[in-house]
């Protein structure tokens, strides 16, 4: 019996020390998958924390490359600032000594002389600022899109008949290739475009030809300026759509301008969705063009050539209110309106202005200034005008001025804009637009 006791007391410490094994067991794989499951969001932690670091370092260079690029923009607009100070001088310097030399001028030839090279040096110092208004509407979002069917003739015609005397003064030629093609695009940035590629022509063409036409690739057409300058050489072709790079003109007659022309083009073409080509021959003359779409062809009335006479007075029964405090300006305003047949009356005081208009006078257009004595600019002092005498009368703002938020306004009251100083012949050719309705 005793030895069965010791048996029993045996068995149960063997089954004590088994159950305490067993505990232990349990308690060891609880800690290892404790262990395991820490160790699993160590590793995770340490894993997001490396690709937190990684981007964290990589948004570090991306805005080192970033602050980079801004310094050098900000480097090369400030050289530009310089050059185009004095880029601008230079025709404004000549512009007074010519003009000193006309007051004295003795015979009728040396003032004939005297008076086109005067006009030269304004169409240069015109069109330079132009492009700096061009450029300045671009990189502000301001240039809006009207795409509608046109006659491709009339484009061509306008931009040979503005630039024709400024090619007959540099000793080339313009000629029209006439077209019944017919255009689906923006008739009005497509011209700026256009106008673009002629002047770029001018500055490298001394006596020589420029042409411009149109030719159909199946769906689309091109619509280029060819001319019989020197070339551009094949690793100057992207560079010159760069902002600020200008080429040496080799036109003695030639400036260099800002060199922002053809970089505004690249801006438009994107815009209109419109593909830009360039092709060049080196000594013989190269060929900027723009692919746009093709409408379907009208038989409307043919576009007037542009290398037939103007009307003598295209702007006759058109009634017209100049209001701009500036004598000068308002006086050659009137003068240059009264020469087209215009009915025209010019009012240097706004206020004074808004009297008459109202009571006594509808004009079928306003030129106004934006900058206005008061406490209304242009575009308050229009929307001042057609709330007195309930009639959207049209209104067209001329302005020195390109500032984003001037243009802003101007586009939120449907305001057309003209960059001072404007040609007479594009003064002109936008108000025909208003002729008869």
């Amino acid at each position: 019996m005793v030895d069965l006791a010791f048996a029993v007391i045996g068995l149960e410490e063997e089954a004590q020390a088994a159950a305490s094994g067993l505990g232990l067991a349990a308690v060891l794989i609880l800690l290892a998958s404790i262990l395991f499951y820490l160790a699993r969001q160590l590793h995770a932690s340490t894993r997001a924390a490396r690709a937190q670091h990684l981007e964290q370092e990589r948004r570090i260079r991306e805005l080192g490359l970033e602050k980079e690029r801004a310094e050098q923009a900000s480097r090369a607009k400030t050289r530009f600032l310089a050059a185009a100070s004095h880029d601008l001088r230079q025709p404004l310097h000549a512009v007074r000594l010519l003009s000193n030399a006309l007051v004295g001028a003795r015979s009728e030839v040396e003032r004939n002389e005297l008076g086109t090279r005067l006009e030269a040096a304004t169409r240069s110092l015109g069109s330079q600022l132009d492009a700096l208004f061009d450029l300045s509407r671009t990189e502000a979002g301001l240039v809006e899109v009207d795409r509608h069917r046109f006659p491709a003739q009339t484009l061509l015609d306008a931009v040979a008949g503005d630039l024709a005397a400024e090619a007959a003064a540099r000793g080339s030629t313009i000629r029209v290739v006439d077209t019944s093609l017919h255009l689906e695009s923006d008739p009005r940035l497509l011209e700026t475009i256009l106008r673009h590629f002629v002047a770029n022509a001018l500055q490298h063409t001394d006596s020589g030809r420029i042409l411009i036409g149109c030719k159909r690739t199946g769906a689309t057409v091109r619509v280029g300026v060819w001319d019989t300058g020197p070339g551009i050489a094949l690793e100057d072709q992207q560079a010159i759509f760069s902002e600020f790079h200008k080429l040496a003109p080799t036109s003695p007659t030639g400036t260099q301008g800002l060199g922002l022309g053809l970089a505004i083009v690249e801006r438009l073409a994107a815009l209109l969705r419109h593909r830009i080509h360039l092709q060049s021959w080196p000594g013989r003359g190269s060929c900027f063009a723009v692919s746009v779409p093709r409408a379907r062809d009208g038989s409307g009335p043919r576009a007037r050539s542009a290398h037939g006479p103007p009307p003598e007075r295209p702007l006759e029964t058109l009634r017209v209110a100049v209001v701009d405090d500036d004598g000068d300006v308002l006086g050659a305003s009137l003068a240059m309106l009264r020469s087209c047949g215009a009915e025209a009356v010019g009012f240097d005081d706004p206020d004074r202005a808004l009297e008459v208009l109202e009571r006594t006078w509808i004009p079928d257009v306003v030129l106004v200034d934006l900058r206005l004595p008061g406490a209304r600019d242009g575009v308050e002092w229009v929307v001042a005008l057609r709330s007195r005498c309930g009639v959207s009368i049209p209104a067209i703002l001329v302005t020195g001025e390109a500032t984003s938020g001037a243009l802003e306004a101007a586009r939120a009251h449907h305001l057309p804009v003209l960059p001072k100083p404007v040609s007479g012949a594009r003064l002109r050719r936008v108000l025909e637009r208003y002729v008869s309705g």
